[in-house]
């Protein structure tokens, strides 16, 4: 069942929020109907627009060329490192208890064939036995509003070292895209 609307179809009056929305079957209104009636209730998810692939690319072309100027002096930087230290500096953590001789397997869990993903052990937790452990989501789970931090953070980084990026009508036209920062 598929039900869609808008913010036209949405109004506020007398402390009730109050949505109409067109059912793409005359029959999904009857199995609402039916499924209310038992006392059941309907939730409501909002959803956000996922990034665009092309926000995506000019990222890694981003923090290829950072990684390129960085590296010097035998220092040398990747662009993945730089991908996560992006990650830890703008993402939004879960903080899970852990019991201690189970961080490692879920250290490696988490990380299983993704990037940016990051476990981080903050320290004791309150529980016995426990710490505490910072899970970081990488970009492929990140919705546009959360990709549009990343890039702005790795934009300014690249500005703080000479690196040119594309023109910011550029940038806007992909931060729209993603719905998320016009702060370019």
């Amino acid at each position: 069942m598929r039900i869609v609307g808008d913010t036209n179809n949405v109004k506020y009056h007398n402390g009730n929020l109050i949505i109409s929305c067109g059912a793409w079957h005359e029959d999904d209104i009857q199995k609402i109907m039916k499924y209310m009636s038992t006392g059941k209730k309907i939730s409501i998810d909002i959803k956000r627009e996922r990034r665009s692939v092309d926000a995506n690319a000019y990222m890694w072309v981003l923090l290829d060329k950072l990684a390129n100027k960085l590296s010097n002096d035998g220092i040398v930087y990747t662009a993945e490192a730089l991908y996560k230290h992006a990650i830890h500096m703008t993402g939004r953590p879960t903080y899970l208890p852990i019991r201690k001789d189970a961080v490692e397997a879920f250290r490696r869990q988490w990380r299983m064939d993704r990037v940016g993903r990051i476990a981080e052990v903050m320290g004791e937790s309150k529980l016995p036995g426990y710490v505490v452990v910072a899970a970081y989501q990488g970009s492929s789970e990140y919705d546009s509003k959360e990709m549009s931090r990343l890039i702005d953070f790795i934009v300014e980084e690249c500005k703080e070292q000479g690196i040119e990026t594309q023109s910011p009508e550029y940038i806007k036209r992909l931060l729209k895209e993603w719905g998320g920062s016009k702060n370019v």
